[in-house]
């Protein structure tokens, strides 16, 4: 949960609300002294989950993000928690993950990278929007260190490794098309 306020050096709040929902669903609280309709509304139409107005009590805010929690958690939930592309099965709660079968020795990056491909057939990612989603946003590392965990992750895959396509220029994509 990002805990964002508006007024701020160098970048305001609104800003990065909208940045932040342009490239994720992560949960936002808005919190600002700004209390005017108008700037409740803004927070509300750049996707905020929630808007507090300072002063505000601490256990206010505690309590809106263990709720937003709750409501996540029980949302995660009811996804699949199998997901399977062809000859390619994973079970995410136990994180496993199988190849025609044969359970396949994954690191947690790769285990993480293949169930984004799984749940994001034929979408087109680029390196930044890989490291955003697989690495985290938070994680400062060079954007060709997925091109690494692309290789690996298709020689685990074998006669499968082609269902990762190269978009030259711009990523990659999985598509479980077999030739």
């Amino acid at each position: 949960i990002v805990c964002l306020d508006i007024m701020m050096p160098k970048m305001n709040g609104w800003h990065v609300a909208k940045t932040l929902r342009d490239q994720s669903s992560v949960p936002i609280i808005m919190m600002s002294a700004l209390s005017e309709e108008e700037d409740i509304l803004k927070g509300y139409s750049l996707q905020v989950d929630d808007y507090i107005t300072k002063p505000f009590n601490p256990k206010i805010l505690v309590a809106k993000t263990n709720n937003l929690l709750a409501r996540l958690s029980k949302n995660k939930n009811t996804e699949s928690d199998v997901l399977t592309v062809n000859k390619i099965k994973v079970d995410i709660n136990r994180r496993l993950a199988y190849l025609e079968e044969t359970e396949m020795s994954l690191s947690k990056t790769e285990f993480d990278l293949l169930v984004y491909f799984l749940r994001n057939e034929g979408m087109i990612c680029s390196r930044d929007h890989l490291l955003d989603e697989v690495w985290g946003m938070d994680v400062f590392v060079e954007d060709r260190i997925i091109d690494t965990y692309i290789k690996k992750l298709r020689k685990h895959l074998g006669p499968y490794a082609h269902y990762i396509k190269t978009v030259f220029g711009v990523g990659y994509r999985f598509e479980a098309i077999d030739a």
